[in-house]
This record gives C-alpha cells, structure tokens and sequence, in this order.
C-alpha cells in the first residue's frame, strides 16, 4: 500500500509541474488568449488549478494531525495574500470558494488575470500541497476522511479525484496551445 500511495503522490506532483512546464514560457497574450468569445484561456486553467491545490493544502493542514504536527495549519495563499483584490477581481465573481468552481461562463471568459503573477502564484500552491502531501502519515492516506467535497472518502480517494482534475486541465492547456499554433510540449 505504501508504495501505491508513493506512486499516487509522485504522479499528482508530475502532473502540477507538468503543467507549469506548459505554461511557464507563454507571453501574457498566449496566456489570454481563447479561441471564441466565451471560451476558457489557458491562464483560467492555470488558476483554477492552482486555486484546488490551494484550498486543499489549506484543508488538510487542518484536518490532518501529521500535517498540522510538521507543517502547522495553514491558510490559503490566495486568501491570506489577498490576491483577489490585489488583481483587481471582484471575490463574489469567482464561483465557490472564488476558484471558479460553478463560476458563470461568461463571467469567466471576462477575466483578466495576470500573466506572471499568476504563474508564481500557481508554483506557490503546487509547492505547497506537495509539501502537504509529503507531510501526510500513511495510516492517514487510508484512514482519513474528510467531506471536502461531501463525499466523505479516504484521503487517497480526495487525491485522485484532484489528480483527475488537474489532468483534465492540463488537457485543456494542451488543446488552447495547439489551437494557438505552439509546439506540443511533453508534461
């Protein structure tokens, strides 16, 4: 079980820094850019993925004793810097927990979010929530659960289903950088 679990958490880490990889040397126009009115951008994608790695290392240092042992309990990035109003984003626009979850389409494609600090701010998180995966017992993986999202699953479970996710994002930022004419890139 143990070496599962290790393998669950490398891939979920492969996958963030795949991500930034994607992402990493785009320009603020390619960042932005969408190929119809409505569409999501790829800098949309980057920060909703950063915003679930946020709220969940945010969430675990909370609900996790090894966490809250090694780390302490920890907030949101995205909350304690406020980052929202620091970009000039109007928090109650955002979806729920203003990480464009349930977020109105329309709304979503008016967003303007800042290119390169966007970018640290989604390193910030990842890094984050590895080190709160990292920081998680093993009896832990099995064992804890919590109703993050209502389902009251394990935490392995909880972590899957954001590795799935994520990976759906990373898709997406795939497609929107061929659709743009940029090379391919292996995350």
């Amino acid at each position: 079980m143990a070496e599962s679990l290790q393998a669950l958490r490398g891939q979920h880490i492969q996958s963030q820094r795949g991500l930034l990889k994607m992402v990493g040397e785009l320009t603020d126009e390619q960042l932005a850019w969408r190929p119809t009115p409505t569409s999501h951008n790829i800098a949309f994608q980057v920060w909703h993925a950063a915003r679930a790695a946020d709220d969940i290392q945010a969430t675990l240092s909370r609900v996790s004793p090894s966490i809250k042992n090694t780390l302490g309990e920890r907030q949101e990035i995205w909350q304690a810097e406020g980052l929202a109003v620091r970009w000039g984003l109007d928090p109650s626009k955002l979806g729920a927990g203003e990480s464009g979850y349930e977020m109105d389409d329309g709304v979503a494609a008016r967003l303007v979010l800042p290119g390169r600090p966007l970018l640290d701010y989604a390193r910030r998180a990842f890094d984050a929530l590895e080190r709160a995966l990292g920081a998680i017992d093993l009896q832990e993986w099995t064992d804890l659960r919590y109703d993050h999202w209502g389902t009251g699953q394990p935490l392995w479970a909880q972590v899957v289903m954001y590795l799935a996710h994520n990976e759906w994002n990373v898709g997406y930022i795939a497609a929107l950088r061929r659709a743009q004419g940029l090379p391919r890139v292996l995350a």
